[in-house]
């Protein structure tokens, strides 16, 4: 409903002055006031209606204050008979009959629709025939708004998040001991950091990349050469230990008897050296160790998990506007 327009007296009131109220302006008064009641939706009254030249007693001023007081706080007072009736007492009735207006309630949601990522949000919107903002809040974090005509800028900020989403996938690794290495010491968690997702990654079962475990092994090789025995003295010696190397074991390995396979060259080979006679021939003769190797296995443990990729944060602003309009 369209608001009344302001009220004003015919003829100013002034303190000291002679009271000049006439009949005509306070009948527009009181339709005045009947007007406003109509536009708060309260209903009207029926003043005594004045003329001229009636005395203008404290029942007739206290039915104009008393109806503005049902609309909107007044520091006027009821008066009885022979009280003062200040000018000021005129002037404030009407000041406090032009200060009402209804107030209205908007709901302003920012954004418009669904939410944002941003926290700080901002909103123009428009009210046909704007008056005042009585007041602007909002659910959550800080609300401020200017206005600029009958346009109003709502700035909401600093509000908690509608809700978030943070996107997710899975990270895989792989830890090695070193050779020989025990399994248990690999890590039981391993914190992945790789293009934007973060996380722990958990192991599985260990296994042997490659190596083989410590062992032993009996190892055997053989020694031939051509000796000569002149006079006794022989132009070779046999060595005490020869170099073993299969692929997996390797070391020296002792000398254990000679071979079977020259066994009568040796006997004729002590023989020589034993009564200073000669010979020449081959002998041949048998190692036997036994070798050690070292553990060289290299243990290996797979690591998966579910990563997390930043958080993102989603905001929106339910803003309650209360405002007049002319």
């Amino acid at each position: 409903m369209t608001r009344p327009s302001n009220f004003a007296w015919t003829y100013p009131k002034v303190s000291g002055q002679s009271f000049n109220i006439t009949a005509n302006e306070w009948n527009s008064f009181t339709n005045r006031i009947n007007e406003f009641l109509t536009y708060k939706g309260l209903s009207t009254y029926s003043f005594m209606s004045v003329s001229s030249g009636m005395d203008f007693s404290a029942i007739i001023f206290n039915q104009g204050r008393n109806k503005i007081s049902e609309m909107i706080s007044t520091s006027v007072p009821s008066v009885s008979s022979g009280n003062t009736l200040y000018a000021s007492y005129f002037n404030q009735l009407v000041s406090d009959l032009n200060s009402i207006y209804i107030t209205l309630t908007l709901t302003v949601y920012i954004p418009s629709t669904g939410d944002s990522t941003s926290q700080s949000q901002s909103r123009i919107i428009s009210i046909a025939n704007l008056q005042s903002v009585i007041s602007c809040t909002v659910n959550t974090g800080s609300v401020s708004y200017s206005i600029n005509g009958t346009d109003i800028t709502i700035n909401t900020s600093s509000g908690s998040a509608v809700r978030s989403y943070t996107p997710t996938g899975t990270g895989n690794t792989s830890r090695d001991t070193v050779a020989g290495g025990d399994p248990a010491t690999l890590p039981s968690s391993v914190y992945y950091d790789y293009g934007g997702y973060t996380g722990y990654l958990y192991p599985g079962t260990a296994y042997v990349l490659s190596g083989s475990p410590a062992g032993s092994q009996e190892c055997t090789g053989t020694w031939s050469s051509t000796f000569n025995v002149v006079n006794g003295v022989s132009d070779t010696q046999w060595p005490n230990s020869i170099y073993y190397y299969d692929g997996t074991y390797e070391g020296w390995i002792e000398i254990y008897e000679p071979s079977a396979s020259t066994i009568d060259n040796w006997n004729a080979y002590t023989y020589a050296t034993a009564n200073g006679t000669s010979w020449s021939g081959n002998l041949s003769f048998d190692y036997n160790s036994t070798l050690f190797k070292p553990d060289t296995r290299i243990w290996r443990k797979d690591y998966s998990g579910t990563v997390y990729g930043a958080t993102t944060y989603y905001y929106a602003y339910v803003v309650t506007l209360n405002y007049t309009t002319n």
